[in-house]
């Protein structure tokens, strides 16, 4: 039969090691949130900017849709200029 004392000796060696191991995962779970906020702060700016850059377009494509409906009114439907848009297709700036 195995003696007590090794039964505690192991237990207690097999705890510390535990303990050491959480307390090692709870420094890199520090370390990773840390790591994000810092990212994260680092992004915001640049979606802020591709957010206003999509808004300054979005904005722009309805103007020039509605340019193009006044253009075209009087025009018979069957007459009016049809022109697809193509989602792949390069946008000019500004």
């Amino acid at each position: 039969m195995i003696p007590l004392a090794f039964v505690i000796a192991v237990a207690l060696a097999t705890l510390v090691v535990l303990v050491v191991a959480a307390v090692s995962l709870a420094r890199q779970t520090k370390r990773v949130v840390g790591s994000i906020a810092a990212f994260q702060e680092e992004l915001e700016p640049i979606l802020r900017e591709i957010q206003r850059d999509a808004d300054q377009a979005s904005r722009r494509l309805a103007r020039l849709q509605e340019e193009r409906l006044a253009s075209e009114e009087g025009v018979p439907a069957r007459d009016r200029r049809v022109v697809p848009v193509d989602p792949d297709a390069p946008t000019l700036p500004g």
